[in-house]
C-alpha cells in the first residue's frame, strides 16, 4: 500500500494489525496523535531506536539556549493573531518575575497586538550581537489533553526551558494595552450605524483550511433569529488573504462589519462590546483579554482544558463523542472527521442554536449583564 501522505510504499501495511498510533504535524506546527495511546511508550521506544534519537522527542527543542549573560531577547513567531495574543502572557510574566533584567522585542505578523505594550523595546538583531532571537513555541499542547494544561501557560513553560529559569505563572489574561485616546474614540458601530447602545459581537467565520472549527451556517442563522429581538448583534470577521482565505456566512438580522476592521479596530471594538459569540478563534481570546462574556462554540476538535476560560460559556462535547472522549480529535477537515451526523461533525451537531441562546441569556438572568443603558466599557467579568 502507498502512504497517504508521502506516497511511499508501506510493505507491512497488509499485515493484520493489533495496535496503531498515527502522528501528524499540520501547517501550524501542531502535532496530532491518534490511536492506541496506552501503547505510546512502546511505539516511542521503537521510533527512538529506528531514528537514532537519544532524547525524548517531545521535550527536544530546536531553539538554542541563550547564554546566562544575554538579556536582550527577540521573541519570534509567525502564527495567527490568537496565538500571538497568548504570547503576550509569557512576555509579561517574564518581566514581572525579573523586573529590569531583560530587554525584549518581538517579530510577529500582527504588530497591532503589541501597541502600547510596556514590555516591548525596539531591538536590532542585525546590529546588536548581544541580541538572541528565540523561535517561540508551545509544545505543552501535545500533552495538554491528558495533563490539563491551558494555552495561557504554553509559551511561558517553553520559555522557562529555553532560559533555564523559573517564570512563575501570572494570570491567564492576555496582555492588551489601549491608550487613553483609544478609550475615548467612538467605536465603529456608533459611527457606521449611528447607534450608541449595547451590542454583542458575533464571528461566524473560520479559516478555509480549518473547516472543522466552523459551526454550520444554518445553525448560526437560527441562533441569530432567536437572539435578534433581544440583543443587537454585530457580525465581525477578517476575509483572510489570497493564500489563506476565511469564510464568513452572510447572516440576516445582524449589522455587518465583516472585512471592515483592521486588527487594532477589532481590538477596540471589544472594549465597547457586551460580549462575543464565536467558535474557538481570535475573538474568544480577545474576550478573555478584556474580561468580556463569551459564548464559545467549541465542539470537540480541541481539548476543553486547553482553550476554556473562566467566565465563558464554553459549549463543548468532549466526552460525549467516541472520537474525542478525553482530549480533542485535533482534525482539520471534513474528510478527516470520522463521526458525522446530518453531513456535519457530530460534535457540532450536538450543539443546538437554542444552547447558544440559553448561554447568552444566562449572563442576564445571572446578573452579570443588564439590558438598556450605554455600552459597558472595559472589563465586565
Amino acid at each position: 500500500m502507498k502512504c497517504p501522505f508521502c506516497k511511499g510504499d508501506v510493505r507491512e501495511w497488509d499485515l493484520k494489525k493489533k495496535h496503531h498510533l498515527v502522528i501528524t504535524e499540520d501547517v501550524n506546527r501542531h502535532i496530532h496523535v491518534h490511536g492506541d495511546l496506552h501503547k505510546a511508550a512502546d511505539f516511542v521506544s521503537v521510533v527512538k531506536k529506528e531514528c537514532g534519537l537519544s532524547r525524548d522527542p517531545v521535550t527536544t527543542t530546536h531553539t538554542p539556549s541563550p547564554s546566562t549573560s544575554s538579556k536582550k531577547l527577540i521573541f519570534r513567531s509567525g502564527l495567527s493573531p490568537g496565538d500571538i495574543l497568548m504570547l503576550t502572557i509569557a512576555v509579561r510574566d517574564l518581566h514581572v518575575a525579573y523586573p529590569g533584567e531583560y530587554i525584549t522585542d518581538v517579530r510577529t505578523p500582527c504588530p497591532e497586538i503589541w501597541e502600547n505594550n510596556p514590555y516591548i523595546t525596539p531591538l536590532d538583531e542585525e546590529k546588536d550581537k548581544d541580541v538572541v532571537v528565540i523561535e517561540m513555541m508551545y509544545p505543552s499542547i501535545h500533552r495538554s489533553g491528558w495533563r490539563g494544561h491551558h494555552f495561557s501557560e504554553g509559551y511561558r513553560r517553553f520559555l522557562e526551558k529555553v532560559l533555564d529559569r523559573d517564570i512563575p505563572a501570572g494570570d491567564m489574561i492576555p496582555d492588551i494595552h489601549l491608550s487613553e485616546d483609544e478609550t475615548k474614540w467612538a467605536n465603529q458601530v456608533a459611527t457606521k450605524y449611528n447607534y450608541a447602545g449595547k451590542f454583542w459581537l458575533i464571528d461566524a467565520g473560520h479559516k478555509r483550511d480549518y473547516p472543522l472549527k466552523g459551526y454550520p451556517p444554518e445553525k448560526w442563522q437560527r441562533a441569530v433569529n432567536l437572539l435578534s429581538n433581544h440583543i443587537q448583534l454585530v457580525q465581525i470577521g477578517h476575509p483572510g488573504t489570497k493564500e489563506e482565505p476565511h469564510d464568513h456566512p452572510e447572516l440576516e438580522g445582524v449589522w455587518s462589519l465583516v472585512g471592515e476592521t483592521d486588527l487594532r479596530q477589532l481590538i477596540r471594538l471589544f472594549y465597547w462590546a457586551e460580549g462575543i459569540i464565536s467558535c474557538v478563534s481570535l475573538p474568544m481570546v480577545l474576550a478573555a483579554a478584556f474580561r468580556k462574556p463569551a459564548v464559545v462554540l467549541a465542539g470537540a476538535r480541541e481539548g476543553s482544558r486547553w482553550q476554556m476560560y473562566p467566565g465563558h460559556r464554553f459549549l463543548y462535547t468532549n466526552g460525549a463523542v467516541p472520537c474525542a472522549t478525553w482530549d480533542g480529535c485535533w482534525h482539520n477537515t471534513y474528510e478527516e472527521c470520522p463521526n458525522r451526523a446530518g453531513g456535519i461533525p457530530k460534535c457540532f451537531h450536538l450543539i443546538r442554536p437554542e444552547d447558544i441562546v440559553n448561554s447568552v441569556q444566562m449572563y442576564y438572568e445571572g446578573g452579570v449583564l443588564s439590558h438598556g443603558g450605554p455600552p459597558t466599557k472595559g472589563p465586565i467579568l
